[in-house]
């Protein structure tokens, strides 16, 4: 017997179970109404369409991480310098 979250467990059986009954259900809804779903899909779709219409430049992964790591020695030499 283990103990999850304060609740005695017997079995691996009884752990799925536990787990699958803690999903969310998919007719549950956030939204107090279909209008205020509606309203949001609708806000979120704009949202997405616009940045998909930007043209910034995209910046490599190691390119960032080469800047961050500039940035960082940059800030702890001033620090030891101070």
């Amino acid at each position: 017997m283990i103990s999850v979250s304060g609740l005695q467990i017997e079995s691996t059986l009884a752990i799925n179970n536990w787990v699958d009954d803690m999903k969310f259900s998919p007719l549950v809804s956030e939204f107090e109404s279909e209008e205020q779903a509606a309203s949001y899909d609708h806000w979120l779709k704009d949202k997405v369409a616009q940045h998909l219409e930007e043209s910034t430049q995209v910046v490599a992964h190691d390119q960032v991480m080469a800047d961050l790591e500039y940035i960082v020695a940059t800030a702890e030499a001033k620090r030891k310098s101070a």
